[in-house]
């Protein structure tokens, strides 16, 4: 039931069905629920800490589609970046934010990379 929802969560729900299918949609949430299933007894992504894998996430205390779940990401390997824009009215802008501002989304990956192979010039010549 729409009414059970928080406002918030609400909003893109409502757009969603509007433009999609029913049959379409439904499908989009039994997705989403079958990986939340997968992923929210898991610790952490313990196998890319294993490995050392650099993970950056931007993350969005508004975004009201793509929850953030601090729990999973506490490893050494991921870098969170707030990205929140309090001024954003638009939750699916606010969601797509490497879409509603490629340049700084883009700056950021790079310098996030720039980084990351610092690091690992840094370990080579340790070696």
């Amino acid at each position: 039931n729409m009414d059970a929802l928080p406002h918030l969560d609400r909003i893109p729900l409502e757009r969603a069905l509007q433009r999609l299918p029913v049959k379409l949609f439904a499908i989009r949430v039994y997705a989403a629920i079958h990986e939340y299933e997968t992923h929210k007894d898991l610790p952490s992504f313990e196998q890319m800490a294993k490995h050392q894998v650099p993970i950056l996430i931007l993350m969005s205390r508004r975004d009201a589609i793509a929850k953030f779940v601090p729990r999973l990401h506490r490893t050494s390997n991921v870098n969170i970046i707030d990205v929140t824009n309090m001024g954003e009215k638009d939750g699916f802008r606010e969601h797509l934010y490497h879409m509603v501002k490629p340049e700084k989304a883009t700056e950021i990956i790079a310098h996030f990379i720039d980084q990351v192979e610092e690091r690992r010039k840094k370990t080579i010549q340790s070696s």
